[in-house]
């Protein structure tokens, strides 16, 4: 069966002795119209992992996330998210969810200290207001209103209040975005420091530098399917082999074989192979121009392709 079949399933890290998953996802579609936004998506997510979801956009990630979090149902299919259906027990698992969205506002009249205190009295045992303050280095804004907040700082407001409840999922879209390089940094300490504390992380992201360092595991989507799933490095293994290598020719349809994949780069052809020497023997006289162990970037584009996405 091919990998990029309707339905497969997936299972991301984790220590196959570990508990329950974190989350189950089995042949769920979701449909906006004629718009297949899910189609089939099967995945498992591993508790205590962080997981990087990559994708182009309209891949599905927004609507996998809703539905993972109970915003939006599905059409068919199943959900288990921390052993409970975010689509019949919402309420129950808000307490246990922790969730930043990239459209995060607040009514203009609110201060930073007033909004995270009132957030924290939803929960049982929340985070202490005036460490997560200090932590997201928000201190000398807790009586600042919020639309006189910068990008970066409203960010990371977001995301301490994803964090006040102390929860067991935590939920990040795009986090880094809008960020500077200083706040970039800062958000990569915090998702390890979540990693160590036990928590388990699903990070969407474009940067594709930020999943290979940051993940234990990596779900490529793609027109609403899972085309990919594992450890950085073993997508990178199981899509791009060993050696990257750049011919300075235009691809010949004998190239490509079982154990390599070619595609055409303006004239020049990119070869995944397991050896430079396997490319030189198959390619002949063509130039070489260069080599290098393969990235997840590489694996990303084979997986999704290079083209433009509305």
């Amino acid at each position: 069966m091919d990998q990029y079949e309707r339905g497969m399933s997936f299972t991301t890290g984790g220590d196959p002795r570990s508990a329950v998953p974190a989350v189950i996802l089995s042949d769920v579609h979701k449909k906006y119209g004629s718009v297949r936004a899910l189609d089939g998506m099967s995945l498992t997510i591993q508790r205590g992992d962080v997981t990087a979801l990559l994708g182009p956009n309209g891949a599905g990630k927004t609507t996998l996330m809703e539905i993972i979090t109970g915003i939006r149902l599905p059409d068919s299919g199943s959900v288990d998210v921390l052993g409970a259906d975010p689509g019949r027990d919402r309420i129950g698992l808000a307490a246990r969810i922790g969730v930043q969205v990239q459209e995060f506002n607040l009514q203009s009249t609110v201060q930073v200290r007033e909004a995270l205190a009132f957030f924290a009295t939803l929960h049982a045992e929340p985070e202490d207001v005036d460490e997560l303050l200090e932590r997201f280095g928000l201190v000398e804004k807790a009586t600042a209103r919020f639309p006189t907040l910068s990008g970066g700082q409203k960010r990371r407001l977001a995301i301490a209040k994803a964090l006040v409840g102390r929860p067991e999922l935590v939920v990040l879209d795009e986090p880094t975005s809008g960020l500077d390089p200083q706040g970039q940094e800062f958000l990569r300490r915090e998702t390890r420091r979540l990693r160590q504390e036990g928590r388990t992380v699903l990070l969407s992201t474009h940067d594709v530098d930020d999943a290979a360092r940051l993940a234990e595991a990596v779900i490529v989507v793609d027109r609403g399917r899972v085309v990919a799933a594992g450890s950085p490095r073993d997508i990178v293994q199981a899509h791009c082999r060993s050696v990257r290598v750049v011919v300075d020719a235009a691809p010949e349809p004998h190239w490509a074989g079982p154990d390599i994949t070619v595609s055409d780069d303006i004239g020049r052809t990119i070869v995944y192979a397991n050896s430079v020497q396997q490319v030189q023997e198959l390619v002949g006289d063509a130039t070489i121009l260069e080599h290098r162990e393969p990235t997840l970037h590489d694996a990303y584009f084979h997986l999704t392709g290079t083209g433009l996405r509305s």
